[in-house]
């Protein structure tokens, strides 16, 4: 269990802080108008035009490289969406039997151009956000944020909100070990004893917090992480070659279909 949990904690470090050494060193704010162009366009376009969204796949393959990560470290992690999508998607060849194309003796149905846009949409979403995290952290995130306007008491409310996730880690592994040490080998928990676990997990993450936010409040906290948000980068013409390219390249994927050179 402490070794469970020692990893966990170790992820959150890593999440929050990010792990890439960049090629090519861009602003947090570059990366964050990237990312939001990217979203946007990307889902503008409609799920059943798997030609197009593919073509959207060149952003993460080739920023990969460039924001020091690899490729398919980011693919495989994506895949973790996989399920949800797949809960979204699967009703979609079910529910329309509309034709809209015959491959060879095959009657290509609008519900399966649907099924597996929804799967390329989602992969690629996540895809996006994994390169923003894993090169910047999620506190560099929050501070590209608050320095491209972002209203103060939001940014500080998410990086609370990330900070006592490792509260809930915690007090979850403290739990667990007083049960451990109680059952007398037993592995199975009763829905009775699940649902009393979680109202103690709750009760106790709030006590930890009340005690977390005095001590904040003793210290001079006053409702800004100053210390946090303060570093300053500096915006280059890496940052903005960066941000103009990659927005010239999505509003051209999005208003011109390039599937149809190769027809």
């Amino acid at each position: 269990m402490g070794s469970k949990v020692e990893k966990s904690l170790s992820i959150l470090d890593a999440v929050a802080q990010g792990g890439a050494n960049p090629y090519l060193a861009v602003d947090p704010r570059a990366l964050l108008l990237v990312t939001v162009g990217y979203l946007c366009l990307m889902l503008s376009v409609p799920t059943a035009h798997i030609d197009i969204l593919l073509w959207y796949a060149l952003y993460p393959i080739i920023s990969a490289p460039l924001l020091g990560l690899s490729y398919s470290s980011v693919f495989f992690q994506s895949l973790i969406v996989l399920p949800l999508v797949l809960l979204l998607a699967v009703f979609n060849p079910i529910l329309d039997h509309t034709p809209v194309a015959d491959f060879q003796g095959w009657v290509i149905t609008n519900g399966w151009l649907l099924f597996w846009g929804v799967i390329v949409r989602g992969l690629l979403s996540m895809q996006a956000l994994l390169l923003l995290i894993r090169s910047i952290g999620f506190v560099g995130m929050v501070r590209g944020m608050s320095r491209l306007g972002v209203p103060r008491f939001l940014t500080v409310q998410l990086l609370m909100v990330f900070r006592y996730i490792r509260v809930l880690i915690e007090e979850g592994a403290s739990m667990k070990a007083a049960r451990d040490a109680r059952s007398f080998g037993r592995k199975n928990l009763s829905l009775k004893l699940w649902g009393v676990l979680v109202g103690q997990l709750f009760l106790r993450s709030v006590d930890r917090a009340e005690r977390v936010h005095r001590a904040m409040l003793a210290r001079g906290f006053h409702g800004d992480i100053s210390y946090s948000l303060s570093s300053r980068s500096r915006w280059g013409w890496s940052s903005t070659l960066y941000l103009v390219v990659w927005m010239i390249i999505f509003v051209m994927l999005r208003l011109f279909n390039l599937s149809l050179l190769f027809v």
